[in-house]
């Protein structure tokens, strides 16, 4: 199994792939959304870090979409990761600067949760409609 080998899904080995692997996945098929969990962990590693910004380069009319999930369980191997050392309002901060438009899910009952189907609709049009004016 490869990246570019349709269906594949990516896990083990070294971390900070999983969100190039995603872009990788939605490069040249426009209907394609690729969902990627992401955990605090691995959202420390230096291939993940510079991720974030692959998505300066997908263009909505040729390119698919990603919906980067940050999975934030706190910890990592040994500690607790800096992403849960930082306010919720800083880690949306964060994501506004590399481009994303944050959802927090939180908790444990899923009548509190947006549905997926609302959270698909507004991902789709917030990424057409950022980049379509630039990049159209």
């Amino acid at each position: 199994m490869a990246p570019e080998t349709p269906g594949s899904i990516h896990e083990g080995g070294e971390l900070g792939y999983s969100l190039s692997h995603a872009f990788g996945a939605a490069f040249d098929n426009p209907e394609l959304i690729a969902a990627c969990v992401v955990g605090d962990g691995e959202a420390e590693t230096g291939p993940l870090a510079t991720a974030w910004h692959s998505n300066k380069f997908l263009n909505p009319v040729t390119d698919g979409a990603v919906l980067p999930i940050l999975h934030l369980n706190r910890f990592k191997i040994a500690n607790p990761t800096v992403l849960a050392r930082i306010t919720s309002e800083q880690l949306a901060d964060l994501m506004r600067g590399y481009g994303y438009e944050p959802f927090f899910v939180e908790g444990d009952d899923p009548r509190d949760h947006a549905s997926a189907d609302d959270l698909h609709v507004r991902y789709r049009r917030g990424a057409h409609s950022r980049h379509s004016a630039v990049r159209a």
